[in-house]
């Protein structure tokens, strides 16, 4: 069994391998590790020191195996890894290094958490492990103890599965066959799935009914109606030799010469864009035998003043000024009916219900009657009636008297007792709290698992803005990937993408830096990666420079 060590150097994080002194070294392999970026392994240094020989592999800012296969992972991440592998296997044949001195435990297999490259670690050495590792054993455990998302298709899950138990002789070749084959189901099904869900979809052009469309003719817009063998307007308005346009909705009838921008019909005259019979076509002029109060027709389009600059004529100006003059008597309109709603003054005055409607305040005030402040025995048109009437100057309380004319149904004559009118609706308790809750009033709510686990569970308060993060998870990760940590710090470019994981263990909490970059520190003391380091109440962590506090409730 190998061993390892994992180093800090600055902002670097090494997994250092040791030699043992009778150990030989295949120089050849050494050569090309140090002195190549070989995609699949992790970049290697070599070093020694009187009689110490070592190899150390810059695992910076990636995880191991196993704290990559702790969550939840998705189908991009699992075939990513197991490519990942299978690459570097087949980059080392091309160097012409031996595959078998990769290291195939997932405590020493790194891999980045954003691109899910593999990091491996390959050991240069003559000497070999006399128990080789089966591989298609490793890659079907890898498979079978991993959390898959339950929100995507896993089918991809049971063809691995059914390929490590019908192939009991594990061949690289076929499992990559396969492997591309998986890869390629899935880009096809991205493709198919992401212009449904991105790209937007154009409603139907609903045109009104009674347009007519005419197969294998190029379509006008919503409105126009083209007639079989006359010369069309195209589509986008392109101009036509010889032909005088018309605008886009205008319908056209062969034969028939047509005034612009309105529509014709045979053996009428248009005016203002309408045919009417008799009448010869002046557009834009008010006919004297109707009233001048409207003089522009309420479906002609406005006219701009840069229309009328091009397109200038007497019709138009004429139009052009009737359309202006309209608009100046609507918007005194409208003014008048502001400066009415701002003069309306709110007198102050109430309905009494059952009594008759008043908006005179002084009819109100000779309503009502002062309240008398004695008692009085009787009234033949007035109800007594008890009371304590409270304002800001004093308390007064007696007997008032309400007035006959106010008196509702509710009332009956003298010495009867007071009935409650009945109402619409019933009225409001002020005098209540509110429940907002399902549940009926009077009975206790009681808080689901997840809610009691996050006020009586450990937690961080992150001293930058105070927030409380509950830790409700066995492996709780913090880092700035946020398809990969269950906290995200995107504010804080010190973070690394897994920084730390915060581990909990039968009640028992504690801290373990993942190769971060600028490393974690507790109680301002930095940490070594991939070791556990308790946490008690009260610890101050600190990951890079963003300091958190740990408590426990």
């Amino acid at each position: 069994m190998r061993e390892f060590q994992f180093e800090n150097q600055g902002a670097n994080t090494y997994l250092i391998y040791q030699f043992a002194e009778n150990e030989g070294i295949d120089t050849m392999s050494l050569g090309m590790l140090t002195n190549n970026h070989i995609s699949g392994l992790a970049s290697a240094v070599y070093y020694q020191l009187d009689e110490v020989r070592a190899v150390k592999y810059n695992i910076t800012a990636k995880v191991s195996l196993d704290q990559f296969f702790t969550g939840v992972v998705n189908k991009k991440r699992v075939l990513g890894v197991l490519n990942g592998i299978i690459q570097a296997m087949s980059e080392m044949e091309d160097y012409m290094m031996n595959p078998e001195t990769i290291v195939i435990d997932p405590k020493y297999m790194f891999v980045n958490v954003t691109t899910c490259e593999m990091a491996l670690i390959s050991i240069p050495t003559t000497e070999l492990d006399e128990e080789r590792v089966n591989l298609g054993a490793f890659f079907k455990d890898l498979v079978f103890t991993a959390q898959f998302d339950q929100n995507e298709n896993c089918g991809y899950v049971a063809q691995l599965l059914n390929f490590f138990n019908n192939n009991t002789n594990f061949s690289l070749i076929e499992f990559k066959a396969l492997l591309d084959t998986l890869n390629q189901s899935g880009t096809l099904e991205q493709q198919r799935t992401i212009p449904a869900r991105n790209t937007p979809q154009r409603p139907p052009v609903q045109r009104p009914a009674g347009e007519v469309t005419i197969p294998g003719q190029q379509q006008r817009p919503a409105g126009e109606m083209t007639i079989p063998g006359q010369q069309q307007r195209p589509a986008g308005g392109m101009t036509m030799p010889g032909q005088q346009q018309r605008p886009a909705g205008e319908m056209t009838i062969p034969g028939q010469q047509q005034p612009v921008g309105g529509m014709a019909i045979p053996g009428k005259q248009p005016v203002g864009g309408m045919a009417i019979p008799g009448k010869q076509p002046v557009r834009g002029t008010v006919n004297q035998n109707q009233p001048q109060e409207n003089p522009v027709n309420s479906g002609e389009k406005p006219m701009s003043r840069f229309y009328l600059l091009q397109h200038y004529s007497k019709k138009n100006a004429a139009i052009y000024k009737a359309q202006k003059a309209e608009k100046k008597l609507e918007k005194e309109a409208n003014k008048k009916k502001k400066k009415g709603k701002k003069n309306t003054i709110d007198d102050g005055s109430f309905t009494v219900p059952g009594a008759p409607v008043t908006t005179n305040p002084k009819q109100m005030e000779q309503s009502f009657a002062e309240p008398v402040k004695q008692n009085i025995p009787s009234m033949q048109n007035n109800i007594p009636i008890n009371n304590v009437i409270s304002n800001n100057q004093g308390t007064f309380q007696g007997t008032y008297a309400v007035p006959q004319s106010l008196q509702r149904t509710g009332y009956q004559s003298q010495g009867a007792e007071y009935k409650e009118p009945q109402y619409q609706n019933p009225p409001i308790n002020f005098g209540e709290t509110t429940v907002l809750s399902m549940a009926p009033a009077g009975e206790t709510s009681v808080l689901g698992p997840t809610e009691m686990q996050s006020l009586q569970g450990a937690f961080l308060l992150r001293m930058k803005n105070n927030e409380r993060i509950p830790l409700n998870k066995p492996v709780f990760r913090i880092g700035k990937e946020r398809s990969y940590v269950d906290y995200f710090i995107g504010d804080n470019p010190a973070i690394s993408r897994s920084h730390v994981n915060i581990i909990n263990r039968d009640g028992n909490y504690f801290v373990v830096d993942t190769n971060s970059t600028n490393h974690t520190f507790v109680n301002g003391n930095m940490i070594q990666s991939n070791v556990e380091v308790p946490l008690t109440h009260g610890t101050c962590l600190r990951l890079g420079n963003e300091e958190f506090e740990f408590k426990v409730m």
